[in-house]
């Protein structure tokens, strides 16, 4: 049961449900403690009044708001949320909850003239002790809601692959795909080209030939490429892969986002949340 509540830490996990849902959320949070302040009345506050005690409730939002402000406008530029995990989503939680109680702190100190410090931090220590089953436990549930609504996509979206495999390798198209570099070039067609990958200045061409998968490297920016590319079957699944819609066999999931999976080769694509709708557009235009 530990081992496996344990494993469960290491789950993918969605680093966002959106801005503003996360903000109803905090709103509704924010007003259970404001509750919470008037019944349990912390830090020797029982002479505030309950404007006071409203008042420690925005206070919570505001903090609130500055730390998913900062999570979804500026953290998210130096993280990888795709592998967000349940693990730091508890960690941040925690965070979030410690820069919470400070904000309460300095409004209780600004609140009162005998203030106890040493209380106010006991507070804080026992509110990390509770609090980290029921994060634990939201977390859990909110993964497992996710695993279950991405399941169902999956299959949906397997079911319109299935039924259009056949059609997918009728036609064959020639791909050429020019370098930055004078006359340097790939010449290809769909049924060999399975997917191209960015790297750096560069893009790796996957080529399969004689059931061998090999990468061609062509100094060329992926946004460059895409243009050169246009009318064909390929689709931007990520910021830095082209797929080749001819060679996508299903599609697989969990509750962190989906991938796709290449031919019988096995090759897993990510699909970013950007160019999510991108692709499940393609999947449907199939019907």
């Amino acid at each position: 049961m530990v081992a496996k509540a344990l494993k469960k830490l290491h789950d993918p996990f969605p680093y966002s449900r959106g801005f503003l849902t996360e903000m109803i959320a905090s709103f509704w949070l924010c007003v259970i403690l404001a509750f919470f302040f008037y019944w349990v009345e912390p830090f020797g506050i029982q002479c505030a009044s309950t404007m006071h005690l409203i008042i420690f409730g925005l206070v919570a939002f505001v903090s609130a708001l500055i730390n998913w402000s900062l999570a979804h406008f500026l953290i998210v530029r130096f993280i990888n949320i795709e592998k967000w995990t349940v693990l730091k989503d508890i960690i941040r939680s925690l965070f979030f909850l410690f820069f919470n109680a400070l904000f309460l702190i300095w409004y209780a100190q600004t609140l009162l003239i005998d203030f106890d410090f040493v209380l106010a931090f006991k507070f804080i220590f026992y509110t990390f002790l509770v609090a980290i089953i029921p994060l634990f436990l939201r977390n859990l549930r909110i993964n497992n809601m996710l695993l279950k609504e991405r399941i169902r996509e999956v299959e949906q979206l397997n079911q319109i692959l299935g039924k259009q495999g056949s059609k997918q390798g009728e036609k064959e198209f020639p791909i050429t795909i020019t370098s930055d570099i004078v006359n340097e070039s790939i010449a290809t067609n769909s049924e060999e080209l399975l997917y191209i990958k960015a790297e750096k200045n560069y893009i790796n061409v996957f080529i399969k030939q004689n059931n061998e998968v090999r990468g061609k490297l062509l100094r060329i920016s992926l946004v460059k490429t895409k243009k050169q590319l246009v009318g064909l079957p390929m689709v931007q699944c990520h910021r830095s892969y082209l797929v080749n819609f001819k060679h996508v066999s299903r599609i697989s999931g969990n509750s962190q986002g989906l991938k796709i999976i290449l031919d019988k080769n096995d090759i897993k694509i990510p699909v970013s949340r950007t160019f999510k709708k991108e692709v499940i557009s393609k999947i449907n235009h199939l019907r």
